[in-house]
């Protein structure tokens, strides 16, 4: 392959490009599809390489450290593929890396890059073969009902540099299955009727790790996280996340971590009952949170960071309810909510705190259109269950009318945990 390329497939289950280890588990492939078209160890410069499928099913580019049929390889995500070796030693590795050009899907379940590591049985212990797609440089754009951009089972993803756009429903920007990493770098996302990141498994003990760096833009239809997996970790730097439903994570099972620095989100955060499923946000580095609607989260750190309960652009909604059921750490964070300044009875966004506070937080009441009254009380605007060790602080100037109003603590016993809004 030299020169300017296109690889189109038109059949069920096709594959424009594949990486597989052979039969023997223990053997490497390795496929660099560079700049100019061709298939060596090197990248150069050069013309693109254009990638159609018009099939159900179908893949672009394919990573498969598996050795079964190809037919095997381009399995759907949520299919459950075992390799049973007995020996889980020097696991083989199936690479393709791919610089400039365009992946076009046309079909359901018809995924635009995917690596699928297949599990291997070694007695009672399961291990994972090495499953790995790097794209730089590339578009992508898919078609179809579930048809995801980039697909992970066991496997790795890198794509740096390129768009990505997913049109059918339930195609999400990537699909992270039974564990594996995605990496989103100096990415521009959209998934049209789609979740934007999906992380699933149906094995114990998998984990999930999705990196968005690098001024990457991701915007969804649905959420920006379904997450029914039972581990996963996701860092958003310098990125910007959001969602047509105003829903940034939506927590079904298991432990997910979210670590945020210098990223603006924008969405509510959903979490199950389920005693064993668990959200820990943290903000660092001057990011923002806008959660548009009541939201649940485990732990929160707001570190060198601003929380918006309400909406950031000021207008007037009804009141946000933010519930953190374990602890909340403040370092130089800011919370701003809307509270309808007059008597104790104010409609207030609030801070539902059923664990410990520490660390100070600034705080940043607008007035939602009152117009000012006398508390006895004082409006609540945080609550605390736990440790009340956290400290405060108004930010600025709150008033409403003749009325100037102080942030504190309650002054009784019963109380002196809370922070209220007061005149008295």
């Amino acid at each position: 392959m030299q020169g300017k390329n296109t690889i189109v497939t038109t059949g069920d289950y096709s594959i424009g490009l594949l990486s597989q280890t052979s039969g023997n588990l223990n053997t490497d492939t390795i496929i660099r599809v560079n700049s100019d078209g061709s298939v060596t160890p090197s990248f150069s410069d050069g013309d693109d390489t254009f990638i159609v499928t018009a099939g159900n099913h179908a893949v672009g580019v394919l990573a498969c450290a598996s050795p079964g049929s190809a037919r095997a390889c381009v399995s759907s995500l949520d299919e459950e593929s075992t390799a049973d070796t007995g020996s889980n030693e020097n696991n083989a590795i199936a690479k393709l890396d791919m610089a400039k050009g365009e992946i076009t899907t046309h079909g359901t379940e018809s995924y635009a890059a995917y690596a699928n590591g297949t599990v291997v049985k070694a007695g009672d212990t399961l291990d994972y073969t090495n499953a790995s797609v790097t794209l730089t440089d590339v578009d992508i754009t898919t078609h179809g009902d579930n048809a995801h951009a980039i697909a992970a089972r066991q496997g790795t993803v890198s794509f740096n540099q390129g768009e990505i756009y997913t049109t059918g429903p339930d195609a999400a920007i990537a699909k992270i299955y039974n564990g594996g990493t995605v990496t989103l770098k100096n990415t521009s996302a959209v998934a049209h009727q789609g979740s934007g990141i999906v992380l699933e498994s149906s094995i114990n003990g998998q984990e999930a790790t999705v990196d968005i760096l690098s001024g990457s833009s991701l915007r969804s239809a649905n959420e920006i996280l379904y997450h029914k997996n039972e581990t996963s970790n996701v860092t958003i730097t310098d990125s910007e996340v959001s969602s047509a439903a105003d829903v940034f994570i939506n927590n079904i099972k298991g432990h997910l971590t979210v670590d945020a620095t210098n990223s603006k989100i924008t969405g509510s955060a959903n979490i199950s009952t389920d005693d064993n499923t668990h959200t820990y946000l943290s903000l660092s580095d001057n990011s923002t949170w806008d959660i548009k609607a009541d939201s649940t989260v485990s732990n929160l750190t707001v570190d060198n960071s601003t929380v918006y309960i309400s909406w950031a652009d000021g207008r007037d909604v009804e009141p946000t309810r933010l519930t953190i059921t374990e602890n909340y750490v403040g370092n130089n964070g800011v919370l701003h909510l809307r509270t309808e300044l007059d008597d104790d009875n104010s409609a207030t966004d609030k801070v539902v705190i059923n664990g410990n506070t520490s660390g100070t937080t600034r705080v940043k009441v607008t007035n939602a259109g009152g117009s000012g009254a006398y508390t006895l009380n004082g409006i609540e605007i945080i609550s605390v269950e736990g440790e009340s060790n956290g400290e405060f602080i108004k930010d600025s100037r709150i008033f409403a009318g003749a009325y100037e109003y102080s942030l504190t603590r309650g002054n009784t016993e019963a109380t002196n945990k809370n922070w209220y809004l007061t005149n008295f």
